[in-house]
């Protein structure tokens, strides 16, 4: 008899750990908590400029260490999501009008954060931020989240394809083009179906150039130069020939199969924490 309670006894206590491992990796913190959470995860920096003056600028997560959450949400190319999800608001607040000292700088955040949360783009970054934490099962108590925004491979697509930006034509230098982000006005403009899609396919872009550099020949010595031979030919004026190439390059990267598998398998590793859907997914592939 006493047996048998032994053997029963060693198959209860795995399953007995396991419903306690799935405790603790299931959390709340209080809305509060989060609150804080959204504030400290935002800085503010003081750096000298070429004018030989003070210039503020914004960054996520710095001083979060590996023990900390928030790590995979803003360490290395991670917290480029946030950068560029919130990079618009900040520059409408214009960070130069805050004009600080050194030991104003945490008083000015605070302004500027508030000031921030005052504008509609604050939902945006909090909902992400809330995202994150439930792909880590972790809910914010009393705060429900946007549902999920839902989008097609092929609007997806459309967005990534924005980021290979022809934007001028010299006769002598051919076409200047521009990958990622900076001058690209295309995102200074209300085009975007979904502003956590724009986030996105930044990021995404930001990790295939950081593991890969092929993406960045095949654009320049590819595309680029096939897209100079065409144009050689067009007896147009500047505008032209450059809207030419560009509506090219968006529809040649909107169509690129492995480039589309390569942002999908990024979606696929982040979807637990990601703020919308891709809709045309096979069903193993649809956030759960």
């Amino acid at each position: 008899m006493k047996k048998n309670t032994l053997i029963i006894c060693l198959l209860i206590l795995p399953f007995i750990a396991i419903l306690s491992l799935g405790c603790e990796n299931s959390k709340q913190i209080s809305n509060q908590e989060f609150e804080n959470d959204l504030q400290n995860l935002f800085n503010i920096v003081m750096y000298d400029n070429s004018q030989g003056t003070k210039s503020l600028a914004y960054n996520y997560g710095m001083g979060i260490d590996s023990t900390s959450i928030y790590y995979d949400l803003v360490h290395g190319f991670n917290n480029q999501y946030l950068l560029f999800l919130t990079r618009k608001p900040f520059i409408e607040l214009n960070l130069k009008s805050f004009i600080v000292e050194q030991d104003t700088l945490e008083g000015t955040k605070q302004k500027i954060f508030e000031e921030g949360r005052k504008q509609p783009w604050f939902n945006l970054y909090k909902t992400s931020v809330a995202y994150y934490l439930k792909g880590k099962g972790v809910s914010v108590q009393n705060y429900e989240p946007q549902p999920p925004v839902s989008a097609t491979q092929e609007e997806l697509m459309e967005v990534v394809s924005k980021f290979f930006y022809v934007y001028d034509y010299d006769e002598d230098k051919g076409l200047q083009a521009k990958l990622c982000g900076g001058i690209n006005p295309y995102f200074k403009e209300d085009l975007v179906i979904n502003p956590v899609m724009e986030a996105f396919a930044f990021q995404a872009l930001v990790n295939l150039l950081g593991e890969d550099t092929s993406l960045v020949t095949s654009f320049y010595q590819g595309f680029i130069s096939e897209m100079n031979e065409k144009v050689k030919t067009m007896n147009d004026e500047k505008e032209g020939i450059v809207q030419f190439a560009k509506n090219n390059a968006y529809q040649h990267y909107k169509n690129d199969a492995g480039l589309r598998e390569k942002i999908i398998a990024q979606y696929q590793e982040l979807k637990n924490r990601l703020p919308f859907e891709i809709s045309d997914l096979p069903s193993q592939g649809m956030n759960q």
